[in-house]
């Protein structure tokens, strides 16, 4: 089965989501050469924070903004891969959503604990489903 390597075949949200995460990417990059040289940068993704720069947090957040880079380069080039890691860093996205939202706030230790529903579950439910219909399609 052949993947077309137009961003064209998919709807202008989808599209726009995947040159986002093309631009996004982009500074991982950067950030990746001034945390080798010392430099402490804060990543942010999900509602997930870091600015230590050498901590096991930084690591998952700089694989997770990797994954949304390699499924915007790997859909804009038309790879087979690009439906399968679509729908893997969607659902790890709604996970990591679900865990900041609803689960976060207990470990946390708070005494008061503020429930928060992550907007971009707006986008990413509907992202995965496409991505689910659009690979059974193929």
């Amino acid at each position: 089965m052949n993947y077309k390597a137009n961003l064209s075949l998919h709807p202008w949200w989808i599209q726009g989501i995947l040159l986002l995460y093309l631009l996004l990417g982009l500074p991982l990059i950067v950030s990746l050469v001034l945390l080798i040289i010392g430099y402490n940068v804060p990543i942010s993704l999900y509602g997930i924070t870091s600015v230590e720069g050498s901590s096991i947090l930084d690591v998952l957040l700089i694989i997770l903004v990797g994954l949304k880079l390699l499924v915007g380069y790997l859909s804009l080039t038309g790879n087979n891969y690009a439906k399968q890691f679509a729908i893997i860093d969607g659902s790890i996205g709604i996970l990591c959503c679900l865990f900041t939202g609803f689960i976060w706030p207990f470990i946390e230790g708070d005494q008061s604990v503020d429930l928060v529903f992550r907007l971009e579950m707006i986008v990413l439910i509907p992202y995965v489903v496409y991505f689910v219909r659009f690979k059974s399609k193929q």
